[in-house]
């Protein structure tokens, strides 16, 4: 049965692969430029500290890396030649000179900022803090909106936030549900819960506090619930079904500037 199920999941997808080009746009795909192919260059240092799965890593001018070791809750910071490294942030601290900075919290992500400076979402203040190509906390940002730092320290499939040329940042966000809607017949009885079927991709602009929305992704409903029924004994009973084959949409903050959307709405 397992295998009945992988083999299906596997069908399924490549049907949502291929139709994320529309067919009418096919003959137009085939004309476009093709993607030139890189080679990768030798292996020129390995790190001999162990490490988890790296969620974020960011390289800074002087060569020098900043690497996200979530799995040890831990950011750290390699020399040029991943010879040496030093732990800059985790969830311990200290009060010595050159101890890292304590998050208990830690985030998922590493945003690229002006210059060598760096982005990590600090939980426990809602804040951004801003990173010297040292690795210390040179100062710290608030956000617009605290709450959204519950996405954008996400990382994974909440996508990993970008700044623009204009310094503002442009991160995954999230709709705020209605209240349900009571049965005004049965005013005691639970309601459906009002689950989201999509989220925005948001720019926030720290000088005028402003949050703008530059497009809306659809969100798959993994488990929607369908109705509620109550027995002949009171017992309130809630239906609901499990999607597992589906698909959210997926986005990316490119390079350039703008915002590349994946979608097998289409």
């Amino acid at each position: 049965m397992t295998n009945t199920l992988y083999h299906r999941a596997i069908a399924r997808f490549a049907v949502v692969l291929f139709s994320v080009a529309p067919i009418s746009n096919w003959a137009d795909a085939q004309d476009a430029p093709s993607i030139p192919i890189r080679t990768l260059g030798p292996v020129t240092a390995v790190a001999k500290d162990t490490l988890g799965p790296v969620l974020a890593i960011r390289e800074l001018s002087n060569r020098s890396v900043l690497v996200n070791d979530l799995a040890s809750r831990r950011v750290l910071l390699f020399d040029p030649t991943l010879g040496s490294s030093k732990v800059v942030i985790d969830t311990a601290g200290g009060s010595e000179p050159g101890a890292p900075f304590k998050a208990p919290l830690p985030a998922a992500v590493l945003i690229r900022y002006l210059g060598d400076s760096t982005l990590y979402p600090f939980r426990l203040s809602q804040s951004l803090l801003v990173l010297d190509e040292h690795g210390k906390v040179a100062r710290v940002m608030s956000l617009p909106r605290g709450s959204d730092i519950t996405t954008i320290a996400a990382g994974g499939e909440a996508g990993t936030p970008g700044i623009d040329s204009k310094g503002r940042l442009v991160y995954h966000g999230v709709y705020r549900p209605r209240a349900p809607t009571p049965d005004p017949e049965r005013p005691w009885q639970p309601s459906i819960p009002v689950q989201l079927d999509s989220s925005p991709i948001v720019r926030t602009d720290f000088d005028t506090r402003s949050i703008d929305t530059l497009t809306t992704l659809k969100l798959n409903l993994g488990a929607p619930f369908k109705n509620l029924e109550v027995d002949d004994k009171g017992n309130v009973i809630m239906h609901m079904y499990v999607n597992l084959l589906g698909v959210d949409d997926q986005w990316a903050y490119l390079s350039d500037g703008t915002v590349a959307v994946l979608t097998n709405s289409e």
